[in-house]
């Protein structure tokens, strides 16, 4: 009989964090290995998202958290909102406790793998394990997609005691990045054995075979312009406003080569007013064109992609994107993202914030077409090399049996 592998993931939509737990869900080779299941918290978007990338898996179950409601009611108390979600968590906890407890008493799997968006992340990723081991489960992988949060904080300090409950049931914990990993080590007090990297992959990258009409009238407008572009969510973590700050400061410039610079930003539609009002406040609205397109489709139409992260990131599986289309990427010291850009090998990166310095990158790039094809196929090259999803695949595939055999 094949081991019985769950995965459960907490998220409200289905992100980045989400990729590496669609493709373990399909592919085949791991179907062959285990019996698959997996659960998660039930919200239209992230069954949106989820239906788009795995189709129907059987094998599904979606919970009903109350995580979902008390951050609906939040979002609408204003200042009111810490004091009632205070004595709102401990009814939660002992509701999401009991829910994933049945659920894994159900199940009985061999491997619970929680895909957990940071650290602490997901209340319900933090109890499973609690869980997992009431209900005979004896092996638990965590995987951490961001970097931890130290108890530097009332709030993180109130954490601690559920913290050192549940690590003490995790076989291993897993991130993308040695840099999340010695940071999950510092705050959780963890030996080296367990915590370990393994890389994120994505599947190929294929664009759209009509492409976009949007983005063919952008690129018709924008013709003979050094293009730039995001693929981000817009949160001020990712940089957006230092972005802007960039080009404004890059236009202003006085330029002898005749080179000018274009930006394609992607955003969902309810973005787009906070988006162009800050393109308009930095005076870059006509350097601008603010698009709802895949971050494929998107990246496939530019010069040179730009992630200029702030804060709060690890290993962003865009910048993979823009390898596989071997795009030059500009991006930021900060967490995992200098291991998947060397300076001046498939890339050039700046400090987190500084405009000045995002500034010359993009200069220094964009006027050299030379340089941009050579950090491209040196970005496609390391790609192939590193950052698959067979790769991936087959390296957690090697951690399961691996973990099924020390379980024995």
């Amino acid at each position: 009989m094949k081991p019985k592998l769950h995965i459960h993931s907490d998220s409200p939509f289905f992100g980045g964090a989400e990729n590496m737990v669609g493709l373990i869900l399909t592919d085949p080779k791991m179907q062959d290995a285990f019996h698959i299941s997996f659960s998660y918290r039930q919200t239209a978007a992230y069954e949106n998202g989820l239906s788009k990338w795995v189709g129907d898996f059987s094998n599904a179950f979606p919970l009903s958290l109350p995580t979902t409601k008390v951050e609906s009611i939040c979002s609408r108390l204003g200042g009111f909102a810490p004091w009632f979600r205070l004595i709102a968590e401990p009814l939660v906890l002992i509701s999401e406790f009991i829910k994933v407890t049945k659920l894994l008493r159900k199940i009985r799997p061999d491997i619970l793998h929680l895909n957990n968006g940071g650290y602490p992340g997901a209340l319900s990723s933090r109890l499973a394990p609690i869980a997992a081991r009431l209900a005979g489960v004896k092996t638990c992988v965590m995987v951490v997609n961001n970097l931890a949060v130290p108890y530097n904080r009332p709030a993180r300090i109130l954490e601690w005691p559920l913290d050192a409950l549940s690590k003490r049931f995790v076989s291993i914990y897993l991130t993308a990045s040695s840099s999340a990993s010695e940071r999950l080590r510092q705050v959780l007090r963890l030996p080296a054995s367990r915590a370990s990297v393994i890389a994120n992959g994505i599947a190929s990258q294929k664009p759209s075979a009509a492409i976009p009409a949007a983005l063919v009238e952008a690129s018709a407008q924008f013709a003979g312009t050094v293009k730039l572009g995001i693929a981000a969510i817009f949160e001020p973590r990712k940089g957006h406003a230092v972005l802007f700050d960039a080009l404004r400061q890059v236009s202003e410039r006085p330029n002898n080569d005749g080179t000018s610079y274009s930006l394609f930003v992607q955003a969902s539609p309810s973005d787009f007013d906070a988006v162009k009002t800050l393109t308009e406040d930095k005076g870059i609205s006509s350097h601008v064109k603010v698009l709802d397109v895949s971050a494929v489709d998107l990246i496939n139409a530019i010069d040179i992609f730009v992630l200029p992260s702030t804060q709060d990131e690890d290993f962003p599986n865009v910048n993979l994107i823009a390898m596989a289309l071997e795009k030059p990427i500009i991006s930021t010291n900060l967490a995992g993202i200098p291991t998947q850009v060397t300076d001046q090998f498939n890339g050039l990166i700046v400090e987190p914030g500084d405009a000045v310095a995002l500034a010359t990158a993009i200069e220094t790039l964009g006027c050299d077409r030379k340089l941009i094809k050579t950090l491209g196929a040196n970005g496609l090259s390391r790609f192939e090399e590193n950052y698959t999803a067979k790769t991936a695949l087959e390296n957690y595939h090697k951690l399961y049996q691996r973990l099924l055999t020390e379980s024995d």
